[in-house]
């Protein structure tokens, strides 16, 4: 399974340190583009919530692509329940906020003529993550950040 993994801002060489390290993977076999990063793994997503510490969300990877490609992938993408919501995170500057809220409007008339929309208690919360490229994901875990302290 594809993982896409959400990494938290404060330092992102030892976020990505830190999940090559959980993931027990070589470091040049994650994809990384900026604080979203995607790796190949057996390991359970939860277990690799519960060993995170500086990571947003661990979600099974649904896609990556450019701008121009997000409506064909969206088309494309197959999700394991009835209801959904999308949640969008902008992750560097070159995207400001009303852009996110757009995409998260966008993807979700896209996946509603399919699915229904469930904004208080979906079946999967899609996740989108916006830096160079546009990831997708299904949401498993979102990492616990005050367990460490």
């Amino acid at each position: 399974m594809r993982h896409l993994i959400e990494l938290s801002g404060e330092c992102l060489e030892l976020a990505r340190a830190e999940a090559v390290s959980v993931y027990r993977v070589s470091a040049d076999s994650v994809r990384h583009d900026g604080r979203a990063l995607i790796v190949r793994s057996d390991l359970k997503p939860e277990a690799a919530a519960n060993r995170l510490g500086l990571a947003w969300s661990v979600c099974e990877h649904l896609f990556t692509c450019g701008a121009r490609e997000v409506d064909s992938c969206l088309d494309a993408a197959e999700l394991p329940g009835r209801t959904f919501r999308v949640r969008v995170g902008r992750l560097d500057r070159r995207h400001p906020p009303e852009r996110g809220a757009a995409m998260a409007k966008h993807a979700g008339r896209i996946l509603s003529s399919r699915y229904r929309v469930d904004l208080k208690k979906p079946d999967v919360d899609v996740r989108i993550l916006m830096a160079e490229e546009i990831h997708a994901g299904i949401l498993i875990a979102s990492v616990d950040r005050a367990a460490p302290e």
